[in-house]
């Protein structure tokens, strides 16, 4: 018994070469255009995810003002009571408290797959 541990149908067959340049710059290229695809798609969530956290936890520091009416305030008070903090907290909390599960239904033998 060998001291590697990879299982037998996991191992490269032997005598066989390194892949061909062409098909791993090929390979290269399809997984490269497909991670800009995924970072492209979710962009516009991630800003607006950015401006939610922004709203609620940077209340102190004008998180809830518009930069641009922030600008044209300058010299007027701009007060900001977080009134968004709590329920986000409730929310947060039994997010952590409740785990998410995953519900398994066995299929009975009388039961039949719609078409």
């Amino acid at each position: 018994m060998s001291d590697d541990r990879t299982p037998p149908n996991l191992q490269p067959p032997t005598g066989e070469t390194a892949l061909d340049p062409t098909t791993t710059e090929e390979l290269l290229s399809r997984i490269r255009n497909k991670y800009d695809e995924g970072v492209g798609a979710f962009e516009e969530n991630r800003r607006l995810h950015s401006e939610d956290l922004n709203f609620v936890y940077n209340a102190e520091t004008m998180g809830q003002w518009d930069p641009v009416v922030l600008e044209a305030r300058k010299g007027k008070p701009c007060y900001t009571f977080n009134r968004v903090i709590g329920p986000v907290n409730l929310v947060v909390a039994d997010m952590r408290q409740t785990r998410p599960k995953g519900k398994v239904r066995h299929e009975s033998e009388g039961a039949k797959i719609k078409k």
